[in-house]
């Protein structure tokens, strides 16, 4: 597991598989972290932009799986980049927009 923030203070976490993705949602939900402002990220998903850009901004948009889909929400290139490449391996990827505390999320993550 690999967090990090972006200048939004939205944090992002790489996660070896789907079941450690899960209890971290899970501790973030058991902090007072909300749904609305959790996202699992998985290869193969054919919303993926569509639940990213829901988080910022409550629009949905088509897309496909690429690093030109994490720049799109502030993530820069080289780490865009990293995350397609995580997500390619299979790997899952958590993201919260943390509005109030984001260092207790981070912890958390």
């Amino acid at each position: 597991m690999t967090p990090t923030t972006t200048e939004r203070s939205t944090m992002i976490a790489v996660f070896t598989n789907r079941d450690q993705a899960n209890q971290a949602i899970d501790n973030l939900r058991h902090a007072g972290y909300s749904y609305d402002h959790i996202r699992l990220v998985q290869h193969g998903t054919n919303n993926f932009i569509e639940n990213l850009k829901s988080l910022f901004t409550g629009q949905t948009a088509a897309s496909i799986n690429s690093a030109d889909d994490w720049m799109r929400i502030g993530v820069p290139e080289q780490d865009a980049h990293s995350y397609q490449s995580e997500l390619d391996a299979g790997r899952s990827i958590v993201l919260i927009k943390a509005v109030e505390n984001p260092e207790q999320a981070l912890g958390i993550l």
